[in-house]
């Protein structure tokens, strides 16, 4: 209890709670102490509405998604004290704007909380409206509610700027540990059920957290180099996985090389890690196996593509279900390779992947 408790108060989480509250507190304390709420209140709001925002991860994605939901929050509060006055135009315009955050929301959990912005500004405007020079007013203060935020956003990430790596990789760590550990307890387990779900549950959260540390750790080693610190970090990392499955953008971040030659690539990687098993996916170009001094080369087979959702954890899918078969390298990236061109020609994501039968089938008739 007392080791969760110290835990907690070390968090990325708890930092990062830290300081939205800080950046809501101190424009309401500022307003209230200099007798300017009508600032400091749309202020505070704006953050409110923009720190959601805030996801940890690539530092690119991180400054324009705050960036997006800042003028998200703006262009709403603008539009919405317009068309107040006017309910024929006020009614449309909420409409629209709902919508369009609704929209964007389905790009991905980034998207979401950038969306939420706007929606938040919305419902916040209609209970604030202004007119004249105060929409003027209130619009400059959700803005500046926005920089303000960011600003100290980045300010936390020049102080403490590894500190989310840091716990994502502590956190994969005893992932790991629990699920090897689900793992021994079903080779002596009578009943495997519960086990089994556990271990469904436990992959899951495994590939969300790995995603996640991969990119932190790639993007601090693209912006700093190979210091000693990143580079004992990153090492730690790699010792979590044993076959990486990666396309050319990763390939050259994991091999830290700058030319966009696939063979370029290809050396990188041999040189970088010449006992882990490599899969380097290179979209037209098929794929490649790499493993110390093996590289085989898989060509991708020509198909009309109508929708490539799916086409990358198809052929992951593919390849790994055919190792654990006991099908050869060549083999088992055949394998792939037909089921996810057999994907492609469908729309759709899980009623697109073909099964094992229909993909042997295919290959049969080539």
């Amino acid at each position: 209890m007392y080791t969760s408790i110290i835990s907690f108060f070390k968090s990325f989480s708890f930092f990062k709670g830290c300081l939205k509250t800080i950046a809501v507190l101190i424009p309401l304390g500022l307003g209230l102490w200099l007798d300017l709420l009508d600032i400091g209140i749309p202020m505070a709001l704006s953050v409110i509405a923009i720190s959601p925002s805030d996801i940890p991860g690539n530092q690119k994605h991180l400054y324009g998604g705050l960036f997006i939901a800042t003028l998200l929050a703006t262009l709403s509060c603008v539009l919405v004290n317009l068309t107040a006055p006017y309910e024929y135009l006020l009614l449309p315009t909420i409409f629209l704007l709902t919508f369009g955050n609704a929209y964007i929301s389905l790009y991905g959990h980034r998207a979401t909380m950038v969306a939420f912005a706007g929606l938040f500004e919305i419902a916040s405007t209609l209970a604030h409206l202004q007119t004249g020079w105060g929409i003027v007013l209130y619009s400059s203060c959700v803005l500046l509610g926005g920089l303000w935020y960011s600003v100290l956003v980045y300010i936390f990430l020049k102080i403490r700027p590894r500190l989310y790596s840091e716990q994502l990789l502590g956190k994969c760590f005893a992932l790991t540990a629990e699920f090897f550990s689900i793992r021994a307890d079903l080779l002596i387990a009578k009943d495997r059920t519960e086990g089994l779900k556990k271990l469904i549950n436990l992959q899951t959260s495994l590939n969300e957290n790995y995603e996640k540390l991969r990119e932190a750790v790639l993007d601090s080693r693209s912006k700093s180099g190979k210091t000693d610190y990143l580079q004992r970090q990153f090492l730690m990392f790699i010792e979590l996985v044993d076959i990486f499955v990666v396309n050319e953008v990763e390939g050259k971040g994991l091999a830290n090389v700058s030319s966009d030659q696939v063979e370029d690539v290809i050396v990188g990687l041999q040189k970088a890690y010449p006992n882990k098993e490599i899969i380097l996916t290179v979209g037209s170009q098929g794929s490649y196996y790499i493993s110390g001094e093996t590289v085989i080369h898989q060509e991708a087979y020509r198909v009309n593509a109508v929708d490539t959702t799916a086409a990358g954890d198809t052929f992951t899918g593919f390849y790994l279900a055919s190792i654990l078969r006991g099908e050869t390298v060549s083999n088992a990236l055949s394998i792939a390779a037909k089921a996810s061109s057999i994907t492609v020609t469908k729309e759709g994501a899980a009623k697109s992947i073909p099964t094992l039968e229909q993909v042997l089938e295919n290959m049969k008739n080539v």
